[in-house]
């Protein structure tokens, strides 16, 4: 598989700016203090996905998110709900350095999963207005005239491996606010000057979900430090299989999250707020000013709605497949509650970030002596050019492995936690999180995910409701649509596959010529592995027993049993394979648009659960 560059995972790995140089830290451990660290979306697994990744960074940057959105037209369904969520707990058994057996981690599977919101900020893509009205539909506009958009992931980072997890044993959050400076109206991006400070054109708010709601160090990327990503005895911890009631609502504040803990009677929040160091990054493209501008990010929409069909400005008209002008004024799957910038097309919604974790058995890193020692540079390892990756070791493959691997003694090393926090030794096995090409990883196998009869070896679900909303969070959400972005991770000169982002189709190449040729066939769905066989791919099932209320799991189908759903059984019955087309700003265009084949969309047009 072709190797390209992956974020560095956020909340495990919060790049630590020295001049223009990020050095990759860990999660809760970053050396608190005033120094300035920032998250590096150009290298973080857990920033919102973008359209066009090689337009914002140079580069593809991938994410693989299985995700559930959920529609409503009931005022404030945009911006209050309330879920209930039960955190997975663990296996007893301890991962196989090897991949050899079965036993795996919530950490292999996810570094994160999140519920997804989009939000104001006037500094944000497109960049063509500085009014956004909180919580109103009065935002849904042609996207040459949108308001500044931000998409908030409330995130859960799963136990266990010191690079992506706060401790041990126990579940924490965070509440991240992406961003992305850029103006495709005129085709211009935020100063470099700037862009180096904050970590990338796309970057992230963060702050922790703590016990009395006030963040660990500021939250906006010009003035966040070691503070900021280091965890502390006031940062708000849960215990594996708890109860989690998620309430989001806006305050005059900004947005809040409360988790209530009800195993446990516990409770942590974060708001939005000036006063939790949130702010935007004020746009200027020119010269070398970099300034945050305090500010309450507040839900942009009032309802959760699919794309639609809206008015194109005077003059300009929608780009058709083949890259030329339609003369047809209507600017399909424009409009809705979307994030305009980004390659999903959800407002509300839940989502997974998998693809990341495989092992190897050669970590390649200045001072290491084995894959399971510390070495010099903490995450700054390799899979050696002798070692093996994939389940069981049995094959070599640069894009999967090539960067971001980390030695057995460094993911078991929570004794460098701060004073007064969890120090308990973690899983002591060897790991690379790059993006995984070669769909050989953790993520893409059937018996590591949560499933009938392998509860001994694989994590318990993760469990969520769907959300309610209305008066109280009372009234559920009438559909519910399935969605991945399979076709963008697997999309033409991107990676070795061949799905044409711009006809939905798939292409071949011809291996003398090196010509494509439009095979009219879906894209694969689920993804080709490094073997040559399909890929597994995680699904959502739903499930009911008797006498309580009907709940989401993701894993394997038969997670639904014989009172649930599993809504055909493979990620292609799911998800579907009828590309779900949508509209973008081309940049530097002057307002004109193209289309993109971002996504597998499966509309169910009802709320099954």
């Amino acid at each position: 598989m072709k190797r390209s560059k992956l974020r560095v995972l956020l909340a495990g790995i919060p790049p630590l700016i020295l001049g223009s140089v990020f050095v990759a830290l860990p999660l809760g451990t970053v050396s608190a203090g005033p120094t300035h660290k920032v998250i590096n979306c150009e290298q973080d697994a857990r920033c919102t996905e973008v359209h066009d990744s090689q337009e914002v960074f140079g580069y593809y940057v991938g994410h693989d998110e299985p995700s559930v959105l959920f529609y409503s037209k009931v005022p404030g369904s945009g911006n209050h709900m309330t879920y209930h969520l039960t955190l997975p707990t663990q296996p007893v058994a301890h991962p196989d350095a090897t991949g050899s057996t079965s036993t795996t981690w919530d950490f292999q599977l996810h570094p994160a999963f999140w519920f997804g919101m989009a939000m104001c900020d006037p500094d944000s893509y497109p960049n063509v207005t500085q009014t956004c009205v909180p919580d109103s539909d009065t935002n849904i506009q042609p996207l040459a005239q949108h308001a500044g958009t931000a998409f908030m992931e409330m995130q859960f980072y799963p136990p266990g491996w010191f690079p992506t997890s706060c401790t041990a044993g126990a579940w924490c959050a965070a509440l991240n606010i992406d961003s992305l400076a850029q103006d495709p109206i005129h085709g211009t991006q935020l100063n470099n000057a700037c862009v180096n400070r904050i970590g990338s054109p796309e970057y992230v708010n963060f702050a922790f979900i703590t016990k009395n709601g006030v963040a660990n160090g500021p939250a906006n990327p010009v003035d966040s430090n070691g503070d900021t990503f280091s965890m502390n005895p006031n940062t708000f911890l849960m215990n594996q299989g708890d109860q989690i009631n998620v309430r989001l609502f806006d305050t005059s504040d900004g947005l809040q999250i409360v988790l209530d803990d009800s195993t446990s009677g516990t409770s942590g929040f974060m708001t939005t707020s000036k006063k939790n160091g949130f702010a935007t990054v004020q746009y200027a493209p020119q010269g070398t000013s970099c300034v945050a501008v305090p500010y309450d990010f507040h839900p942009m929409y009032s309802t959760s709605q699919p794309a639609l069909n809206v008015p194109c400005p005077a003059g300009i008209y929608p780009n058709n497949a083949a890259g030329g002008n339609s003369t047809t004024p209507v600017c399909t799957d424009q409009g809705g509650t979307r994030v305009p910038w980004a390659a999903h097309s959800y407002n509300i919604a839940f989502s997974d970030e998998i693809g990341h974790f495989d092992w190897c058995n050669s970590i390649v890193e200045s001072g290491a002596g084995s894959s399971l020692t510390p070495g010099a540079g903490f995450g700054s390892g390799a899979c050696g050019i002798t070692g093996k990756e994939g389940p069981g070791l049995t094959q070599h493959d640069d894009g999967d492995s090539g960067f971001l691997c980390f030695t057995g003694a460094e993911g078991a090393s929570f004794s460098s936690n701060p004073a007064g926090t969890d120090q308990s030794p973690g899983v002591k096995i060897p790991g690379c999180l790059a993006e995984n090409d070669g769909f050989d990883g953790a993520s893409y196998e059937a018996n590591r995910w949560p499933g009938a009869g392998n509860s001994a070896t694989a994590p318990t679900p993760i469990t969520f409701s769907s959300p309610l909303t209305g008066a109280n969070d009372g009234q559920p959400y009438s559909d519910v649509a399935f969605e991945t972005d399979i076709p963008r991770i697997t999309a033409l000169n991107v990676t070795n596959y061949g799905c044409s982002r711009n006809f939905g189709t798939n292409m071949t190449k011809d291996p003398v010529t090196g010509v494509w040729t439009n095979t009219g066939q879906p894209c694969p769905n689920p993804p080709v592995n490094d073997l040559g066989g399909s890929a597994f791919y995680p699904i959502f099932s739903t499930t009911q027993a008797a006498g309580t209320a009907c709940r989401w799991q993701e894993g394997q189908a038969s997670l639904a049993g014989a009172t649930g759903s599993s809504f055909g059984g493979t990620s292609t019955a799911e998800f579907g394979q009828s590309l779900y087309k949508l509209a973008y700003l081309a940049f530097g265009a002057g307002g004109a648009l193209t289309y993109r084949f971002n996504d597998d969309h499966n509309d169910l047009g009802s709320n099954p659960c």
